[in-house]
């Protein structure tokens, strides 16, 4: 990048390039400053346009709903005139029927009415579509209160419904007679989900509309957790606050730090105040959003401008680099260029003139210098190899010594190494003894307590087939209770029978006393306690049967309970021989393990032994190295020496040689000739 800017084109176009962005930027910011504040007053006037319709809408669907209160208007006042007792109950049922049927068709046709209904001057319903209400007195309702005071059109807060969990705004008008004197009130429920409709078509991107009243109360939020609630805003309460509020207007606020802004409007005929927050941020994203843009614009324009001084500035500077590269062919040794491309009739054509005469004189120069050279390399050549042939010999020598003397070096310390390798093997062997002792005292512990549990389960298993035996006997005993069960309802069934024959022979005995008169009274009622008798038998007997077919029940689901134990017991046998043959398994194999630590014992103690023999063969090999190597450093030094004072000389003609090649490398690094 440095080289670049270094050139003339690029020097060229880093100056236009500053003159270029300067001038950009500068009518950037002139146009940034002036379109920024103007589409900022418009995104400003359509977000309070918004919430102007918004507020409009709204108040035109009340007006609608209340104007639609007018309709009617003497038949709601008859109905209160006759209710108060001025008709006869015929002519108020037919005009409940009358003003009833408009009701319902208007809540048929409009979505936003939950209830319509009709009180008297002291707040009690007369009329509604939901007759569940009927009788119900509003009397104490702000709304009703407002009604009967103002003897105006009314428009409620946010209110539970009379008939549902829905909450409403409930529009009012008073009914009044002839003279202007109150009657009563019409009442109409309107739902609060109307207005979500009106809102969410006013609502702007990433903000929030909600409905209050004079009294700070939420009468719509898209959060619906929030209506009905006071809202907890001190921007908002102080503007709700100022009795001089404005129709409509715009103001900012801080919320958990952030830049806020609202706009507001009020909804006529209403004590209503419609709001749209959200962040100032989010209000102004359209304006950075057109300044980014012509940012863009102007990035891209000073590209173009950029790209166009760069391809003026290469037609000014490509003779220059074609001269510029000339030259660096002769830097690179190159003689044999001519500079003929050049025709600009300027002063780079004079500069590749004196440039060629240039190239011409080094010719001649380094033409007249290269045979010197040439001889001094043959003389510094043939001395080298005299001297090489002497050195070479002594090397051969020196090289032998110090094979040698390495050999010993390396035999002296791996007999040291050994040595200290054997003093640990023997550590190690040592240890092994202690944790081969250690395992043989636990594996007793362990055969110890395998005997122990053999011991135990050995008189699991005996008390084990004591409770089989147990289980058989009381097994035996069951099957004998089913046998006398079984005879136990037999008997029963011959009582049965006896008890039915006993009662046809107590129905034939009245039949024969009816047949003798006064005289068979008697008998009669002694045929009719029989027969009594006879039913109460046979009742008690099914009563057996039936507790003896549930004793049955119950001893056949023992009887299976038996069998499932027993076998399960047998299962038990079986699994307790199985363990104990496995804790006898384990222990054959402790044993054999205690065999096989006891000959690794006596191994580890004769290999202790033999450890120290080798040890002191080891020191002895040492201490003989060491006397070798000193003797054969003597011998090296000698020959070291003496090659010293070979590599001298060969160094003194190397030099020269060296200073030969390199006069000679500098002169053929210039090529004179194609």
């Amino acid at each position: 990048m440095k080289n670049k800017l270094k050139s003339i084109q690029g020097k060229l176009m880093f100056i236009m390039s500053i003159i270029i962005i300067l001038i950009v930027l500068l009518f950037s910011f002139i146009i940034i400053g002036l379109s920024s504040n103007f589409f900022s007053d418009k995104v400003t006037e359509i977000f309070t346009t918004n919430v102007k319709g918004a507020s409009e809408s709204i108040h035109q669907l009340m007006d609608k709903e209340v104007g639609q209160l007018d309709s009617y208007q003497e038949g709601y006042i008859q109905l209160v005139i006759d209710s108060n007792g001025q008709a006869t109950n015929e002519k108020i049922i037919t005009l409940n029927k009358e003003i009833l049927e408009t009701f319902n068709n208007e809540k048929k046709n409009n979505n936003f009415i939950e209830e319509i209904f009709i009180t008297n001057k002291e707040g009690k319903i007369l009329l509604a579509t939901n007759p569940s209400i009927i009788g119900e007195s509003i009397s104490n309702e702000e709304f009703f209160i407002k009604t009967m005071d103002n003897d105006e059109k009314n428009i409620s807060s946010v209110k539970k419904s009379l008939i549902s969990d829905n909450l409403v705004c409930v529009a009012s008008k008073p009914i009044v007679d002839k003279n202007n004197k109150f009657n009563g009130t019409i009442c109409k429920e309107i739902k609060v989900e109307s207005f979500t409709e009106i809102v969410e078509k006013f609502k702007n991107d990433g903000f929030y509309n909600y409905l209050v009243d004079k009294n700070h109360n939420v009468l719509f939020h898209e959060d619906r957790s929030l209506i009905g609630k006071s809202i907890n805003l001190d921007a908002l309460n102080e503007l709700l606050n100022n009795g001089d509020i404005k129709d409509n207007g715009l103001f900012e606020y801080k919320y958990n730090g952030e830049k806020k802004v609202s706009a507001y409007s009020k909804i006529d005929g209403t004590d209503w105040i419609m709001f749209s927050s959200g962040s100032k941020k989010d209000m102004l994203a359209p304006v950075m959003n057109m300044v980014v843009k012509i940012l863009i614009v102007f990035i891209v324009v000073i590209f173009i401008g950029i790209f166009v001084m760069y391809v003026f500035g290469k037609k000014i500077t490509k003779p220059i680099k074609l001269l510029s590269g000339k030259v660096k062919k002769v830097a690179d040794g190159d003689l044999s260029i001519k500079v003929n491309e050049i025709n600009s009739d300027d002063e780079i054509e004079i500069l590749a003139n004196d440039v060629n005469k240039m190239i011409e004189s080094l010719k001649n120069l380094i033409g007249s210098s290269f045979s010197s050279v040439e001889q001094l390399e043959k003389s510094s050549t043939e001395l080298k190899n005299i001297n090489e042939n002497f050195r070479e010999s002594n090397a051969e020598i020196k090289a032998s010594i110090d094979e040698i003397t390495q050999g010993i070096v390396v035999q002296a310390n791996d007999a040291e190494k050994v040595s200290l390798k054997t003093q640990a093997l023997e550590e190690k062997i040592e240890l092994l003894a202690n944790k081969n002792l250690q395992m043989e005292e636990q594996g007793k512990e362990v055969m110890d307590s395998l005997n122990d549990s053999t011991s135990k389960i050995k008189f699991l298993a005996e008390a084990n087939k004591n409770s089989i035996d147990s289980f058989e006997t009381v097994k035996n005993s069951v099957l004998t209770l089913i046998e006398q069960m079984s005879d136990i309802s037999t008997i029963v069934v011959t009582i049965n029978k006896i008890s039915q024959q006993t009662n046809l022979l107590s129905l034939n005995a009245s039949i024969e006393a009816a047949k003798a008169g006064e005289m068979g009274k008697g008998f009669a009622v002694v045929a009719e306690e029989i027969r009594v008798l006879s039913h109460e038998t046979e009742d008690a007997t099914e009563n057996i049967q039936s507790i003896i077919s549930g004793i049955n029940k119950v001893i056949k689901s023992t009887e299976k309970a038996f069998e499932t134990s027993n076998d399960l017991s047998k299962e038990q046998v079986e699994s307790f021989n199985m363990m104990r043959q496995s804790f006898l398994n384990m222990n054959k194999c402790l044993k054999n393990m205690f065999d096989a630590m006891t000959i690794m014992n006596n191994e580890i103690g004769t290999i202790n032994l033999t450890k120290k023999d080798v040890v002191d063969s080891i020191n002895q090999v040492a201490a003989v190295a060491e006397e070798v190597a000193a003797l054969a450093e003597e011998v090296n030094k000698s020959t070291t020496d003496q090659t010293g004072s070979l590599e001298m000389i060969t160094r003194s003609t190397d030099e020269l040689l060296i200073l030969s090649e390199t006069i000679k490398e500098t002169i053929s690094y210039f090529k004179l000739e194609n």
